[in-house]
């Protein structure tokens, strides 16, 4: 992977967007003082790949790389791998709580095919991509501050794991997995196979020879069979017609001796007739009735109408009432009209007093107002003596009383007004009354046609209850010589039902005549001479199927014992007949066809499975050998070890130059983990933990460098190409000389096609490389500017 270019935005110190150029800058330096954003181009190249940024501890932990001047950091990578471009890209966002997300993330090939579209998706398709995971590419790409001497100090195992990732020995691995699971599924396989050659055991030749003897068998005993159905249906055939000839004649005999007569014929005919005379006596005294209620009715009619009478009647005994109240009514007004006029002279009179009394007060009322020296409101003299006196005691009580009277003069003329409109209004009804009754008939005369009505009503009544039971007692008679006549009509059916039953079997009854009782005789006495011939004739034909019977059922048990013989199965329960043996033998015709079919690919797959077996069984053999070599306890132990070996030995070479010859690498006793061997003292080996912080600088570029150099030799084929790496570690711990050799030694690294990039803060150093980019730190944002030299 080698980085093209990278832009950021509210990322780090950069708040405004910068893109840091990379395009033919092989070996450069990132400068700048310290907190200007030098380390932060290498996040941000970490950033966009994974997600995640070196210096922090907490992967997750990237909300701290968003400017505090912004609320979201924008990073894109463009980059190169293979020959290919890509462009990674991904956005942090800070929330009001300063929670961070990273949900905005794409992976695409420059102007192609979109890789990812998430950060989920990212999270896997960058791995395999750069065949990195985010701690191998941070150890063998980008080495930040503080993580340089990992791989110096590792565990050997994860030491292991790392050099398996990028020499891509985990090809090995995948092939062992394929050999072992090759080799179970090719076992499993065998067993299956092995396991139904087992269940075709008895697919053989000798079997097969065998079964076709028995379609044979069965075919020669269908031809034998069938020959013989001609005969052996005309057996059956004879047998069955005399079994119906039985049946019949058994039939004829049953019914001739169930012909049985009604009982009480005679009884039959007597009610039919006395059924016939009740009904003429009913009609008789039903015509009677009918005649003696239209009498009635006519005599009703002319006696009057009885509503004009009541009417009659009843505005007679209205106008009796009217005058009644009429002569009631005339004292009532006069006594009215006198008591009115006594109370309308009452209260004249107390309207008098009342006028005197308030006269007196009027003159008592100036009196008391006049005052002495003042005008009088009525002469206008001055007063000069008020005269005295009180008020009358009584213009109170007279004023009260003159009020009552006018209430009981108006009382009384209003009761007198009311009575005489009563009898004015009872007057005029009676007068009405009067003029309506001009023509009627006397309340006497009408008392007399109403109750000569009354007497034809009632006998009129009478004649229709008489009538009513009259056509009762008819319906009656009716219903009873239905009765009989349906008895009559029974019997002679019955008659027919039974001649026609027996004239149906081809026998000729006695004919029907007009007397159901003689016909009956007649009928049963021929039936009781017929039945015995028949029964006859049904023995006879029952001898002769039993003989044919016998005969065929001979026949049939030897056609039995040849079935059996041959293995058709067969209803145990019932004598079969030709054709159910004809069936079964079809049918076992069939089953052993079928299983001649099936047994002739049984033995072809029995033969294809032995042949199988074998072939299987090689390569089950090699597969198996294969896994074993191959397994990681083995083979890829031993290509790490051999990789580690020549990368130890590369990184000896590099030490040596960087230490001036004092120090190389080598391995403990087991062969695993590092050594450092100071050649100053007697090439003392001990653990690499020992170096001093230069020291350790020193071995730990030793490695990396080594790294870098020998990977495409050291790698499998399709491996991981290191193309860039970037330093960020302290090249102030070095002195003059040593610095001297590093910086050459960066050199000729960037020569080999390799970009290789170091943050640093040493002058000289800097100055060695073509090309700086020069970071500064401004107000509110960083800047980068490119600087060859």
């Amino acid at each position: 992977m080698r980085p093209i270019a990278v832009t950021m935005a509210g990322f780090g110190t950069f708040s405004d967007p910068v893109t840091v150029d990379f395009e033919g800058a092989d070996v450069f330096a990132l400068v700048g003082p310290t907190g200007s954003g030098k380390s932060t181009i290498i996040d941000a190249i970490c950033f966009a790949l994974y997600g995640s940024i070196p210096r922090y501890d907490d992967r997750r932990a990237v909300g701290a790389a968003v400017h505090a001047l912004a609320v979201e950091a924008r990073v894109s990578l463009t980059f190169e791998l293979g020959g290919t471009r890509y462009v990674a890209a991904r956005v942090v966002r800070r929330d009001k709580h300063g929670k961070a997300s990273t949900k905005d993330a794409r992976l695409e090939e420059l102007d192609g095919e979109v890789l990812a579209g998430t950060a989920r998706e990212m999270d896997t398709v960058v791995p395999k991509l750069l065949g990195l995971s985010f701690d191998q590419f941070t150890r063998a790409v980008v080495l930040p501050q503080g993580e340089f001497a990992r791989f110096l100090h590792d565990k050997p195992a994860a030491r292991q794991d790392l050099l398996v990732q990028l020499l891509g020995l985990d090809v090995y691995e995948r092939m062992m997995q394929r050999a072992r699971a090759r080799a179970t599924e090719g076992a499993g396989a065998l067993t299956r196979d092995r396991e139904r050659i087992a269940v075709l055991a008895g697919a053989t030749a000798e079997v097969r020879l065998e079964l076709e003897r028995h379609v044979g068998a069965c075919t020669a005993a269908r031809s034998e069979w069938r020959a013989a159905k001609p005969e052996l249906d005309g057996l059956f055939e004879a047998a069955m017609a005399s079994e119906e000839v039985v049946a019949t004649e058994r039939g004829i005999a049953e019914r001739l001796r169930a012909v049985d007569a009604p009982a009480d014929l005679a009884s039959v005919a007597l009610a039919v007739a006395t059924a016939a005379d009740l009904v003429a006596t009913s009609e008789e005294a039903a015509e009677r009735a009918a005649g003696l209620v239209t009498i009635a009715e006519t005599a009703l009619a002319a006696a009057g109408d009885r509503d004009a009478l009541l009417r009659a009647r009843e505005m007679h005994e209205r106008h009796g009432a009217l005058g009644a109240q009429v002569q009631a009514a005339g004292p009532r007004v006069g006594a009215a009209r006198a008591e009115s006029e006594r109370n309308r002279m009452a209260m004249i009179a107390a309207d008098e007093h009342a006028d005197e009394l308030r006269t007196a007060n009027a003159a008592y009322v100036v009196r008391s107002h006049l005052r002495v020296g003042e005008p009088c409101p009525v002469c206008e003299q001055l007063v000069e003596n008020p005269p005295g006196g009180s008020a009358p005691d009584a213009w109170q009580g007279a004023r009260d009383e003159a009020k009552a009277s006018r209430e009981r003069a108006d009382r009384t003329a209003t009761a007198l007004v009311r009575a005489e409109a009563e009898l004015e209004d009872l007057e005029r009804r009676r007068a009405e009354l009067v003029e309506a009754m001009v023509g009627l008939p006397s309340i006497e005369q009408a008392q007399r046609g109403l109750a000569r009505i009354e007497i034809l009503a009632k006998d009129a009544a009478e004649c229709r209850r008489a009538d009513h039971t009259a056509r009762a007692t008819e319906k009656q008679a009716r219903a009873v010589r239905e009765d009989a006549n349906r008895s009559a009509q029974w019997a002679r059916q019955s008659f027919r039902d039974q001649r026609d039953a027996l004239t149906a079997t081809s026998l000729v009854p006695p004919s029907e005549g007009h007397d159901v009782a003689t016909d009956w005789d007649r009928l049963c006495a021929w039936a009781a001479t017929e039945a015995p011939l028949h029964d006859a004739a049904a023995d006879a034909g029952a001898a002769h199927a039993d003989s044919v019977r016998m005969d065929l059922t001979g026949r049939l048990s030897r056609l039995v014992e040849a079935a059996v013989a041959l293995g058709l199965e067969m209803d145990r329960g019932a004598v079969p007949g030709l054709n159910d043996l004809l069936e079964a033998a079809a049918a076992e015709e069939r089953s052993a066809r079928d299983r001649l079919a099936q047994l002739d690919g049984e033995i072809r797959e029995r033969g294809e499975l032995l042949e199988r077996v074998t072939d299987r069984s090689g390569d089950v053999e090699v597969a198996t050998e294969l896994a074993r070599l191959l397994d990681a306890n083995h083979f890829e132990r031993w290509l790490v070890s051999e990789a580690l070996g020549r990368l130890v030995d590369g990184g000896s070479e590099r030490f040596q130059e960087l230490s001036s010859g004092r120090y190389s690498f080598a391995f403990d006793d087991s062969g695993r983990d590092l050594l450092v061997v100071d050649h100053l003292y007697a090439d003392e080996r001990r653990s690499v933990r020992t170096l001093s912080g230069g020291e350790t600088f020193q071995a730990s570029l030793a490695l990396a460098l080594a790294l870098a150099d020998q990977l495409a030799g050291l790698a499998a084929d399709g491996a991981t190409r290191l193309e860039a790496i970037f330093l960020d570690e302290g090249f102030g711990t070095l002195d003059a000389e040593t610095l001297e050799v590093v910086a050459a030694t960066i050199e000729n690294l960037g020569s080999l096609d390799r970009m290789v990039g170091i943050v640093t803060h040493v002058p000289e150093l800097a100055a060695r490389l073509a090309v700086q980019y020069r970071v500064t730190k401004g107000a509110g944002s960083s800047t980068v500017e490119r600087v060859t030299q």
